[in-house]
């Protein structure tokens, strides 16, 4: 599993947010903070819209606050957000074509090896889901 830098992307977006405290960040500000092309924000900050972690205030003063607070957005939910939900392992038949005399066991094999992924997969979203944005911003600022 590779995460795309749209999640390093995305949590600098929403620490930008928070550090605003409820008032909106327009695109044009994450641009100069950030130094990404607009076109490319708008495609982050909409994957953070629908999946109901930010939301878009409209107007002259208008742009990107918080949805909810930061102690209840998790790592898990903006992996979730701008990599998806995809599962890792999806089988393509692969060992029955190198194994055709097998049909059993490579039916077998198969649904064993998505198991074992699909395990790994839970274990892994489990342990992003214990690591808030606010502990991470909150570890960043006192550690040295």
């Amino acid at each position: 599993m590779r995460l795309s830098k749209t999640v390093e992307q995305a949590c600098c977006i929403l620490s930008i947010l928070a550090e605003h405290h409820g008032q909106p960040v327009t695109n044009v500000e994450l641009n100069e903070r950030m130094n990404v092309s607009q076109s490319y924000l708008t495609k982050i900050t909409r994957k953070l819209v629908i999946a109901g972690i930010i939301t878009s205030a409209q107007g002259v003063k208008g742009g990107f606050i918080l949805a909810r607070p930061m102690t209840s957005i998790t790592l898990g939910d903006v992996v979730k957000a701008t990599d998806g939900s995809a599962p890792f392992f999806r089988p393509t038949n692969l060992i029955k074509q190198a194994f055709p005399a097998r049909e059993y066991i490579t039916r077998k094999g198969v649904k064993l090896l998505h198991d074992a992924f699909t395990q790994a997969e839970q274990k892994w979203f489990d342990e992003l889901n214990l690591t808030t944005m606010e502990q991470l911003i909150s570890k960043a600022k006192t550690t040295r």
